[in-house]
């Protein structure tokens, strides 16, 4: 199971808003949910740290990891247990909750 930081029923999910390069979207092996809620850089999104700093530590976590998703990584929060997936648009990403879309049924 992948660690995940829990708020007050809320998750802490990993995006990029910086276009050109996904964070997660742009991930394509097993560690894609891992990058979607690493505590290690939830705690440095929420701390401003540098790119530098975040990208050393996705160096050593996870050595294949393209990092240009990196510029721009954001925390969005998510109720627990709410179904969602990450959109993509040239690299900027946002969460897509399936219970706040008007959603067409044909």
């Amino acid at each position: 199971m992948v660690e995940k930081v829990i708020r007050d029923g809320m998750v802490a999910v990993l995006v990029s808003r910086g276009y050109g390069a996904g964070w997660t979207t742009w991930c394509y092996d097993d560690n894609r949910e891992k990058l979607m809620y690493d505590p290690t850089l939830v705690q440095m999104c929420e701390d401003s740290a540098s790119l530098e700093d975040m990208a050393y530590y996705v160096s050593v976590a996870y050595p294949d990891q393209y990092k240009g998703g990196l510029d721009g990584l954001y925390v969005e929060w998510v109720h627990l247990g709410e179904r969602f997936k990450i959109e993509e648009n040239d690299g900027a990403e946002w969460v897509d909750v399936l219970d706040l879309r008007d959603w067409e049924i044909a």
